[in-house]
């Protein structure tokens, strides 16, 4: 199972608790089933390429989006908030796959990726672009008990995406590619 990890690489906090989830999950299971893929950090597979690397966004099984904008110029009357280029790019292509007519793109991939989007509460959620408002943004704060918290929802969300492929039975397409 890969869990793609897309973040700003500022954002240390969120990569953190992600990394700790996945490691308390592989302590539960065999050697080798959970990979972790973050291309901007290469903690997963880099391939050398910033496009390659973010391809692989269409080959994983979960995918973590942290949404969460960086404030540029904080404390002025007006703060402008920066959105991470690669994260828009990586949640437009979840996006655009998970709404392709027909599936057929991920050609019987049985379950589809799950997609979970997080932005931390120091960010109003009207701040957000507006497709972002239309998902299920799961906020996080930063505080020790946040992380332990955010640490908890991502454990949760590997384990219950492990029981969906344990329990689908794949069968290829008949139609072929």
């Amino acid at each position: 199972m890969k869990v793609y990890l897309s973040s700003d690489r500022g954002d240390e906090f969120f990569i953190e608790a992600t990394k700790k989830a996945v490691a308390n999950v592989r302590l539960k299971v065999p050697i080798g089933v959970i990979e972790i893929v973050y291309p901007p950090l290469a903690l997963g597979v880099d391939t050398g390429k910033v496009l390659a690397n973010v391809l692989q966004v269409l080959e994983v099984d979960i995918i973590l989006i942290n949404a969460t904008p960086a404030v540029k110029e904080k404390g002025t009357p007006t703060e402008h908030l920066i959105h991470n280029p690669g994260v828009m790019m990586e949640y437009g292509m979840v996006l655009g796959q998970d709404n392709a007519p027909g599936g057929h793109r991920w050609m019987g991939r049985m379950p589809r990726p799950t997609h979970r989007v997080f932005c931390g509460k120091e960010v109003a959620r009207e701040r957000l672009p507006p497709m972002l408002n239309q998902e299920d943004v799961i906020d996080f704060d930063r505080s020790p008990e946040g992380g332990n918290v955010l640490v908890g929802k991502i454990e949760e969300i590997i384990t219950t995406k492990m029981g969906e492929r344990l329990s689908i039975e794949f069968t290829p397409n008949p139609a072929g590619p």
